[in-house]
């Protein structure tokens, strides 16, 4: 088929831009009438919206970076250890997301320039678990990893690649393009596509719906009112068991005089660290990045900070 081929043929030549056998490729998710494949290829082409599905080779993890001090000392543009931090609060907080089109990841990976990301002040609790407790973070960033552009770009061709393959061996060899608009009725068509795209176990973001909603009225809590720091927690849908180990956390760090700068102590900071790992699960069906927000909120209101 003439034009599968051209595409194919496009895809398997580097000095070709991308985005002309992403154009093709719309010719042809059109022809096929898949929805979700269409929508890919429009995404690719136009850029990613906030509540799309983001595929996983859109993502990377960053290196954070920042600027330390203690009141004597200060460093400057340090690599931040992320050794104290959990597995997957690392996952959920450290890492960004890339919603540009195909062009303009493009143009990126053509550029020298080191390329960052600002990360939430709301976030450097959980960065401060790695580093010295007198120590404050004064700014934060993160780096992203060499050649993240140019791997978004090989994983985009790749998979356009083999599912056009895919589609080209389940045609017939003498199958022509306006033949396209009866393939929709090929068994397993969408499947083929979000095995190609997706792939196995593909880590697919999904709009949170109203019923998972955080209130972060902060402003309610109180300074040293346990009570009103609980109904902050309880409105925004923590357990009474989460609940329950925080107060042990927040006495066991007043007995041993364990506060750092930011009003956080150590046993706090690992409950903390703890409620980001659930984020976003059935545990607490907030997301990690709203998580983070309306804890530090709350705590830094209920400690006078």
């Amino acid at each position: 088929m003439k034009l599968i081929d051209e595409t194919i043929d496009l895809l398997g030549d580097a000095s070709e831009p991308l985005g002309k056998a992403f154009i093709k490729a719309q010719i042809i998710s059109h022809k096929l009438q898949d929805k979700e494949f269409s929508q890919w290829v429009r995404n690719e082409i136009q850029g990613y919206g906030r509540d799309d599905e983001l595929p996983a080779y859109r993502t990377s993890p960053i290196i954070p970076h920042g600027n330390l001090e203690n009141g004597t000392r200060r460093y400057s543009n340090m690599q931040l250890p992320t050794r104290g931090i959990p597995e997957d609060v690392r996952e959920r907080t450290l890492t960004t997301c890339f919603y540009q089109s195909i062009s303009v990841v493009d143009e990126f990976a053509r550029g020298s320039k080191q390329m960052t990301t600002v990360i939430d002040q709301r976030l450097y609790p959980v960065l401060r678990a790695g580093i010295d407790s007198s120590y404050s973070i004064v700014n934060a960033w993160g780096e992203l990893p060499a050649g993240v552009f140019t791997q978004i770009l090989n994983e985009a061709r790749s998979r356009l690649l083999d599912l056009l393959l895919n589609l080209s061996d389940r045609l017939p060899k003498n199958a022509k393009d306006d033949d396209l608009k009866t393939t929709y009725k090929i068994e397993g068509l969408n499947d083929m596509f979000k095995g190609a795209v997706f792939g196995d176990g593909a880590n697919i973001n999904l709009a949170i719906g109203n019923g998972n909603q955080a209130s972060n009225n902060s402003a309610s809590v109180v300074k040293n009112d346990i009570d009103s720091l609980v109904r902050e927690l309880t409105d925004n849908k923590v357990s009474t068991v989460d609940i329950a180990e925080l107060k042990r956390a927040i006495e066991g760090d007043a007995s041993q005089a364990e506060l750092n700068s930011e009003g956080f102590g150590q046993q706090v900071r690992t409950w903390f660290a703890s409620m980001i790992i659930k984020a976003g699960t059935p545990a607490w069906e907030i997301p990690a990045q709203m998580a983070a927000g309306l804890l530090t909120g709350a705590l830094t209101k209920f400690y006078g900070m």
